[in-house]
């Protein structure tokens, strides 16, 4: 292996985006077009830096909708999302961690958490709807910090607490394609992060270090073919 090769090669995050919200196809074009923006927890949250590599994948195996049945009553019970046990990661893409959103400050917080910051400068413009496949909110301006995410991140929580509040985070940031990539067989479905070892592109220029703010969040509500069918079972591959 190169020493150039060798660079490039990294543990990276990884997450498996694709859902019932989004193929591979719909991510990569949304991403290109408004970026990427993921719902991530803070304790992962502050062991990312500014610039790093989050590399999104699609899935392949077997997942269906089933009806359970009570076998004492026969009467149906909710419905499941059942996976196979394994199946085969596929990376597409990836994206730099460029940007940060804490929701769920009060006012009060707001101001107080934006006063621990340490500002380079300030993101302007027009609070902006923004329309995803996993949901829509109103985006608004933010500022360009110094601040590392960990110290970011525990400042933001610390007002939290003090307010008790309950915080909901997001990372994001400009979407890059990998190409043609092996899938890596033996690996489980989940809707967490994990690392693994991939080679990436080099990224030319830094992170932006952004600080955002949003507002009217709301998740999109997903209704599947199979339960819209009564019940009919429905394959996600």
């Amino acid at each position: 292996m190169s020493e150039t090769t060798a660079q490039m090669v990294s543990k990276h995050w990884v997450q498996i985006v694709t859902s019932r919200c989004y193929t591979r196809e719909r991510f990569i074009r949304e991403a290109k077009r408004i970026g990427v923006n993921r719902t991530v927890n803070s304790h992962l949250l502050g062991q990312m830096e500014w610039g790093e590599k989050v590399v999104v994948a699609d899935w392949e195996g077997i997942r269906r909708i089933v009806q359970r049945i009570d076998l004492a009553t026969g009467e149906p019970l909710q419905k499941k999302l059942v996976t196979a046990p394994e199946g085969s990661l596929i990376p597409f893409g990836f994206y730099t961690v460029d940007t940060l959103i804490p929701q769920g400050f009060t006012d009060e917080a707001h101001q107080e958490f934006i006063g621990s910051l340490d500002i380079a400068g300030e993101v302007g413009g027009a609070p902006t709807r923004v329309v995803r496949g996993c949901g829509l909110y109103t985006l608004g301006g933010g500022f360009i910090v110094r601040d590392s995410i960990a110290i970011l991140v525990a400042k933001a929580e610390a007002v939290a607490k003090k307010h008790s509040l309950k915080l909901r985070w997001f990372v994001g940031g400009r979407y890059y394609d990998l190409g043609e990539t092996k899938p890596i067989p033996g690996m489980k479905w989940q809707m967490g992060y994990r690392q693994i070892e991939l080679e990436t592109p080099p990224v030319e220029g830094e992170s932006l270090k952004q600080i955002r703010f949003m507002q009217d969040y709301e998740r999109k509500t997903y209704v599947s073919k199979a339960e819209r069918e009564n019940g009919k079972v429905e394959d996600y591959q």
